[in-house]
């Protein structure tokens, strides 16, 4: 099968740019109009902090540099940090559908290993 320069199997049909399908997803599921308005703004800010590039390229270093420069450069508070992450997180899950790798920073000490002694 030969495949047309935009990616749509020769059709001429084109998919719909990266923003006009978190809206589309947004309303297959029924989401208020101001949460789809926050997760494309959202989605918007972290395309534009990565360089425009598409978030498919980008991956877990990417969520948790564009998270901790909201956290540390602009203050915000941990309501709005957690709407950007879930706007993020739903861009990945349900747009694009894929899981960023490791998309929760780790954290450090030491791991959890089973500490029950053997029973004597």
């Amino acid at each position: 099968m030969v495949t047309g320069a935009d990616g749509d199997g020769g059709t001429g049909a084109r998919r719909p740019k990266l923003l006009e399908q978190i809206r589309r997803a947004c309303r297959a599921r029924h989401f208020s109009s101001r949460t789809e308005e926050a997760y494309t703004a959202w989605v918007r800010r972290y395309v534009i902090h990565h360089g425009r590039r598409h978030p498919a390229e980008l991956g877990a270093p990417a969520l948790t540099a564009v998270l901790t420069h909201l956290a540390v450069e602009h203050e915000v508070s941990a309501a709005t940090q957690n709407q950007a992450a879930s706007a993020l997180l739903f861009l990945y899950r349900e747009v694009l559908v894929r899981t960023p790798r490791d998309h929760r920073p780790q954290r450090e000490g030491r791991s959890r290993q089973n500490h029950h002694a053997a029973g004597v």
